[in-house]
């Protein structure tokens, strides 16, 4: 074949072509034979030669991020994140976990903390990280993150994933011992699998703290946003890490027209929707029924022309009906009405579905041990209800779920 390409000039478009890519394995392997020292130097020519790193040292207003080759954050959207560049760094600022994380050009000298500061100022109560881009390795402990990194085309740079994702690509790696060990396995290993990759892509708990102890670690906030649109603009946020700032806003814009395109020939007459589950009495939750109103699903209801459901007028009159935000503490992020069954199921169903009585579409969120055994039937035992019911969305089984697609072995929901 060709030559592989000589050092990329300012402004290269990083990471390689997957033909560089297959290069840049082929030299590690043979790298890895020799000594360590030799390493680093044989893996820093490879990626130079591949087209990933570069030494030219910008010169004047030149910079590896021209305005072409950037993202930003819409104002009018994801609301968690900034993003700001420099000459040969990047800087992206998670509000939610109060971190930065400095993304330096692969080649470049790390920026000073002055210089990082001129660029984007590092607040009070805020934690700094510094990273090589495009990072070689991850490791993803959720699998909200997966589809950006498949939509990107990046599968081959992470290391390990989560054991419930659902996608070919990473099943495939599941089989090919690439599971991430659970916070409750072996903690040994996970730590090693952490200290072992270049970045580690995470959620916050009740807190960020294990997101702050972690090297490492950066804080992913996508479902901590308001709507599906803000949390998609993610792909932004990830492409970061692997200097795909172009095919990214290329598929947030395609993101952004479908949604503006659902809601094209809706009914004169919009059908009404509720998000609804029941949870069976347990350690950590009391039997209850349960309305979501989550930001993010009243907007997908919206955006297909359809109507939500009026809970807060329609649930008023329910005994010990509980009111939460969705996200605890942003009332931004809708609302969750709960109602417990005090013991008596079947007449907490009663006033539940009496409320419901003008609904047409339930999405119906109840956990299934095993998805692939729960039906209609299923449906109605759940709710204590009746095939015979006068309910719309049951004479019309408009019941819709959100397990249509997940994974073989763990049966892990694509939805998550």
């Amino acid at each position: 074949g060709p030559p592989p390409p000589p050092p990329p000039p300012l402004n290269v478009l990083f990471p390689p072509s997957r033909r560089a890519r297959n290069m840049l394995r082929a030299a590690f392997a043979a790298a890895l034979a020799a000594s360590r020292g030799a390493f680093a130097v044989v893996q820093d020519t490879a990626r130079i030669a591949a087209g990933e790193c570069s030494t030219t040292i910008p010169a004047g207003s030149d910079t590896y991020f021209p305005a072409q080759k950037q993202v930003h954050a819409d104002a009018m959207l994801a609301k968690l994140f900034t993003v700001t560049y420099a000459s040969t760094f990047k800087v992206l600022t998670d509000s939610l976990a109060k971190e930065q994380y400095v993304l330096t050009q692969c080649g470049q000298a790390r920026p000073s903390d002055a210089t990082v500061d001129a660029a984007a100022a590092l607040q009070i109560g805020y934690i700094r990280k510094h990273f090589s881009v495009p990072v070689q390795s991850a490791a993803a402990m959720s699998t909200i993150l997966l589809a950006f990194i498949d939509s990107l085309g990046v599968q081959d740079r992470v290391n390990f994933v989560d054991s419930y994702a659902v996608a070919p690509c990473w099943q495939k790696a599941l089989a090919c011992n690439a599971t991430m060990e659970s916070e409750w396995g072996n903690t040994t290993i996970q730590a090693q699998q952490l200290a072992g990759v270049d970045v580690v892509f995470m959620d916050c708990g009740i807190d960020c703290a294990k997101v702050n102890a972690q090297k490492n670690g950066v804080h992913v906030p996508s479902t901590q946003e308001a709507g599906p649109v803000e949390s998609a603009e993610y792909i932004k946020y990830i492409a970061a890490f692997f200097n795909l700032e172009p095919k990214a806003n290329e598929l947030f814009a395609a993101t952004q027209t479908s949604c503006a395109q659902a809601s094209s020939g809706k009914a004169a007459k919009p059908l009404v929707v509720a998000w609804v589950s029941y949870n069976e009495k347990s350690d950590w939750s009391a039997e209850s029924f349960v309305v979501s109103q989550a930001a993010y699903k009243t907007t997908m209801v919206t955006d297909v022309g359809s109507t939500n459901l009026d809970a807060a007028t329609a649930l008023a009159g329910i005994k010990d009906l509980a009111v939460k935000d969705a996200v605890p503490g942003k009332p931004a992020s809708g609302k969750t009405y709960t109602i417990p069954t005090n013991g008596d199921k079947a007449a907490a169903s009663s006033a539940f579905f009496a409320a419901l009585t003008g609904v047409d579409v339930v999405v119906d969120e109840v956990y299934a041990m095993d998805p692939t055994t729960y039906n209609f039937e299923s449906f109605l035992t759940a709710y204590g209800l009746s095939s015979s019911s006068d309910l719309k969305f049951v004479k019309n089984k408009m019941v819709l779920r959100i397990d249509r697609t997940m994974g073989a072995a763990m049966k892990g929901l694509d939805w998550y």
